[in-house]
């Protein structure tokens, strides 16, 4: 069983893509499917348990998205496989007051904004956290960036370099906690979703975006 970050990005035998692979850096952060996650047992060994024993497996795609990939889980497991989805709600209107974000988003020019939500599960190492806000500071572009605090520390105000926040004052917001995501990318000053989704476990992110 694969258990390191350059075990897991060698895809296995029969594996139908090329391109859609893990790279190492994203192998990493599965390192915790390896950990113990009950008495005596890890994360990966109760997926695999429950998906060897079971009598077909429910996949949250479509045949028209993922079909080749859900075929291949089939063969392995030698299961049916059922797609359930994708299934999309009706988008709700959820209010951007907290936060002061109507506000803050009003200082710019209309399409200027650059949003980036990593989602609540991806949680970075310090160095990344640094690599990414000094990258967007030299966007020179108003930025809303939505992140966990990374490994190591408490808070994103102190995860940031030195005198980062002197040089982008107010051009840039950066919260750790939830948002509402569509609302934000459908105000105005919204430039884009930029790496929105990224690391992100699940079908709805893809969705979403």
């Amino acid at each position: 069983m694969a258990s390191t970050a350059a075990e897991l990005v060698k895809p296995p035998p029969g594996y139908p893509s090329t391109t859609v692979v893990l790279r190492e850096c994203e192998a990493k952060l599965l390192s915790f499917v390896f950990h113990e996650y009950g008495k005596g047992v890890t994360f990966y060994e109760r997926v695999k348990k429950g998906m060897t024993r079971c009598d077909a497996i429910a996949m949250k795609t479509c045949r028209e998205i993922e079909g080749n990939f859900c075929e291949y889980i089939s063969t392995q497991f030698e299961k049916p496989v059922l797609y359930t989805g994708p299934v999309i709600s009706e988008p709700k209107k959820e209010p951007l007051e907290e936060h002061g974000l109507p506000n803050w988003l009003e200082k710019f020019e209309p399409g200027s904004v650059v949003f980036c939500a990593f989602g609540s599960q991806l949680i970075l190492e310090k160095k990344q956290f640094e690599e990414l806000v000094l990258g967007f500071e030299l966007t020179e572009l108003p930025f809303l960036l939505v992140v966990k605090p990374p490994e190591g520390t408490n808070s994103v105000e102190e995860a940031l370099p030195e005198g980062f926040k002197e040089r982008v004052q107010e051009r840039g917001l950066i919260l750790d906690c939830w948002v509402p995501q569509l609302e934000i990318l459908r105000h105005k000053f919204s430039r884009r979703s930029l790496a929105r989704g990224i690391q992100r476990k699940g079908s709805r992110k893809r969705i979403d975006s």
